[in-house]
């Protein structure tokens, strides 16, 4: 993740982590069509020059089970982060469009334990579950260290002064600036 989108020679070099989510998909279950390079956003950005790559997000999927057909398994279309055009058959996130029969999509099936990295900007979803039980996953959303968390998060202080000087690097990379009276611990006057 740092290789692709952690500013490797640059002023700012590092890493962010966006997000950690864990996904169970039960039995109907899927994940809605979403992102291509077409949108242009930073988030979901992909580029590459002069042998440095300056990546928006990547995301990597942590397979707690087996994902094979039927269950559920992470959706992609190849080559779609460098794409200028939307897919003519994407469908609509909001409308919870399913990615199953999509053109050019193809199923990424997991071993429990392995691990798939991709450009958040490659058009992803989650195919529907048709067998029984569950499909769990773990999802790490990296991106470069001045990336700030998609909802507004702040850390607390006492997660943050637990932390490793390296942990807490990625989890703050920029310590936020904040006026001398919004300091927590500064004593306050009437």
């Amino acid at each position: 993740a740092r290789h692709y989108c952690g500013e490797e020679g640059s002023y700012a070099e590092g890493l962010f982590i966006d997000e950690c989510i864990l996904s169970v998909r039960t039995s109907g279950g899927h994940h809605p069509v979403h992102s291509g390079g077409y949108r242009g956003a930073l988030r979901g950005a992909y580029h590459y020059k002069d042998g440095l790559f300056r990546c928006g997000q990547c995301n990597i999927i942590v397979a707690l089970t087996d994902v094979g057909p039927g269950d559920g398994a992470t959706m992609v279309v190849p080559g779609s982060h460098k794409s200028n055009f939307p897919h003519p058959n994407a469908g609509d996130y909001a409308r919870l469009d399913r990615m199953d029969e999509l053109e050019g999509a193809t199923e990424v099936y997991l071993e429990r334990g392995d691990a798939l990295l991709f450009v958040d900007g490659l058009m992803h979803g989650g195919g529907s579950r048709t067998n029984p039980g569950e499909r769990r996953v773990v999802i790490y959303r990296y991106g470069p260290p001045w990336g700030a968390t998609r909802f507004g998060y702040e850390y607390s202080q006492a997660l943050l002064d637990r932390l490793t000087p390296e942990r807490r690097m990625i989890l703050q990379p920029i310590p936020p600036l904040r006026p001398p009276s919004a300091d927590p611990s500064a004593p306050q006057t009437a």
